[in-house]
């Protein structure tokens, strides 16, 4: 307070009212614009997803705005979504505002106390009370000020997790629906058995895989893949495509898979997937095979006069009549005949070297025996769609392997329709043989 203010005008004094200042630490913020990141939840589990969204707020006509700098988020998993940038009238601390979406995406989050950092954006506006020399001509032009406004940093803490968690929890937190279905519930071994998974809710799905579906010690997972689609709502649909080849003769009768998920407020769920009963027929029993494993092999009587006679009778002397000597030679000789059919053969050459594609051609240009060839280009885990991808090939060399292997899908991997849409290129496949035997020349 200011206090015993005296003026003196014309030898005149006058006494005035004291006049209260109050001193503030910070000046007070300008409401009439600003930014906030709006989020769903600050406290969550890990993997339970989080949306953000950042809105402009304003209450005084704005001309422009313009974001300088978005937000890093470091340490989350982001699933961005294009919302539409419309405006709205909002009541906010009593006031009404118009705001405008300038960002937003779906969180997810393994670590606690994560922030969300700010995002950054000018605004331009019209200066209160200031107008063009012109506006008396009718123009009318105020002039324009601008200014930067960013929204403030909001922290996220980590929820563990309740305890017992179930032995077949899939990690995923919120509502999900599952959907398993098969191409086939008899087979013969060896034909392909396709299977697809499909997974719809707003858990973490990009990092969510699923393990073997049918026993491996009948099946062998000849190939899978996954495909992630984002929803307008902020969920996600994952499709899981399996191929399997059955090894022996089956009966399996129907049974259920469980996969467990997280709600919060009503703790884990449990959804029961059918697996249809299962008929395998054509080939042996494991049983069997496993028998046949542990049989001694019989014993063969050897006539010393017969053509093997010479080799694995127990004589000591070859040369001691012509028959023994005659069936020395005719051994020799259809020994090699045998190694010169052998080596010469496609399916030799395509066991044996690994860069060979002869026994590809023809009918045997199928996407089983195109998918081994491109699995050849390196050692690692990657399918051979990533491999062809990520390999040395020339562009086009990529796009012809790329169409195979689309065209020969095991969507399409029927016995009707496994030879259509792609035709055999001997200089692609040439080129891939080279690339395969260059790695092989290194590794040596």
């Amino acid at each position: 307070k200011i206090k015993n203010i005296h003026t003196v005008v014309d030898g005149k004094t006058d006494l005035h009212k004291e006049i209260s200042v109050e001193i503030i630490k910070e000046q007070k913020e300008n409401k009439n614009i600003f930014i906030e990141a709006d989020v769903s939840k600050s406290e969550v589990y890990p993997g339970e997803q989080i949306i953000l969204k950042y809105y402009l707020y304003y209450k005084v006509r704005t001309n422009n705005y313009d974001v300088r700098k978005f937000p890093k988020l470091t340490g989350f998993l982001k699933r961005f979504n294009q919302d539409q940038q419309r405006k709205e009238r909002v009541k906010y601390a009593g006031e009404d505002y118009i705001r405008i979406l300038l960002y937003s995406s779906a969180l997810y989050t393994k670590t606690d106390n994560n922030l969300i950092d700010p995002i950054v954006a000018e605004v331009s506006y019209p200066i209160r009370g200031s107008s063009d020399p012109f506006s008396g001509f009718g123009f009318g032009f105020r002039q324009q000020r601008k200014k930067t406004y960013l929204s403030d940093e909001v922290k996220i803490s980590l929820l563990d997790l309740p305890a017992p968690i179930p032995n077949d929890f899939t990690g995923l937190v919120g509502e999900h629906q599952f959907n398993l279905s098969f191409n086939k519930e008899k087979a013969l071994v060896n034909e392909p058995i396709e299977i697809k998974l499909t997974v719809t809710g707003k858990g973490n799905l990009e990092e969510y895989t699923v393990s073997d579906i049918l026993d491996s010690n009948y099946f062998d997972k000849f190939e899978s893949s996954s495909k992630l689609d984002i929803n307008p709502d902020y969920t996600a649909t994952k499709t899981f495509l399996f191929t399997y080849l059955p090894k022996y003769n089956i009966d399996q009768k129907s049974k259920i898979m469980k996969m467990s998920v997280f709600i919060p407020g009503k703790g884990y769920q449990t959804i029961d997937l059918q697996i249809p009963r299962l008929t395998v027929k054509g080939g042996t029993e494991l049983s069997q095979v496993l028998t046949n494993k542990d049989r001694a092999l019989p014993q063969i009587p050897i006539d010393s006069n017969s053509i093997i006679g010479p080799y694995l009778s127990k004589s000591n002397s070859v040369l001691e009549n012509p028959i023994k000597i005659f069936n020395l030679f005719l051994g020799i000789a259809c020994l090699i005949i045998i190694i010169l059919i052998i080596f010469t053969s496609p399916i030799f050459r395509s066991i044996f070297n690994p860069g060979e594609f002869s026994g590809i051609q023809g009918k045997n240009f199928n996407y089983s025996n195109v998918y081994r060839f491109l699995d050849r280009l390196d050692k690692s885990t990657m399918s051979a769609r990533e491999k062809v991808k990520t390999s040395s090939l020339r562009s086009e060399a990529k796009l012809y392997f790329l169409s195979v292997l689309d065209s020969k899908s095991f969507s399409k991997f029927s016995e009707s329709k496994k030879n259509v849409e792609s035709k055999f290129e001997r200089k692609y496949f040439k080129e891939a043989k080279n690339l395969i035997n260059s790695e092989l020349d290194e590794e040596n």
